[in-house]
C-alpha cells in the first residue's frame, strides 16, 4: 500500500487502475511510485512501470516532477495552464527561480509547450549551456 498526498492510501493495482483513468494528479502520482520504491514494495521503476501497465520513462518522469521547487510544483498541482510536459521542460533549468519564473510566464502568457520549449531553449543559450541537453535525473 502507498499514500498519495491526499492521505488516501493505493495498493499497486489501484495506482495502476487511477493511472490509467487519469484519475491522480502527476504530482500524486509521482510521489506515490517514489513511495513504493523508496519502501521497496517494488525493486525498480521498471518492475513498478510493469505492474502500472505504463512505461518505465513514465515512472521515470513522473518521479524526476518531485526534483522540481516547491513553488513550481505548487503551481503545477493547482493549475491546468502548466502541464506535466510543460514542467518537464522546466527540468532542464537547473536554477530553481529560472524554473519557477518560467512556470509563472508560461501561466500569465498561457504558452503552449512548444513556447515553452522555445523560451527554456533560449535561456539556455543566454546562460551558455547546451539547449539540447536534458537535465539531470529527467
Amino acid at each position: 500500500m502507498a499514500r498519495a498526498s491526499s492521505g488516501e492510501t493505493l495498493t499497486i493495482s489501484e495506482l495502476r487502475r487511477k493511472a490509467r483513468e487519469r484519475t491522480l494528479t502527476v504530482l500524486d502520482e509521482a510521489r506515490t511510485c517514489a513511495h513504493l520504491l523508496d519502501t521497496g514494495k517494488v525493486k525498480n521503476q521498471r518492475e513498478l512501470a510493469k505492474l502500472m501497465g505504463v512505461s518505465q520513462a513514465r515512472v521515470s518522469q513522473r518521479i524526476a516532477l518531485l526534483k522540481l521547487p516547491a513553488a513550481v510544483m505548487q503551481i503545477l498541482s493547482k493549475s491546468e495552464d502548466l502541464t506535466e510536459r510543460h514542467a518537464r521542460e522546466l527540468r532542464r533549468l537547473t536554477d530553481p527561480k529560472l524554473q519557477a519564473w518560467v512556470a509563472k510566464k508560461v501561466i500569465s502568457h498561457r504558452l503552449s509547450v512548444q513556447e515553452t520549449t522555445a523560451v527554456v531553449q533560449s535561456m539556455l543559450k543566454e546562460l551558455g549551456q547546451d539547449p539540447g541537453a536534458v537535465a539531470e535525473g529527467s
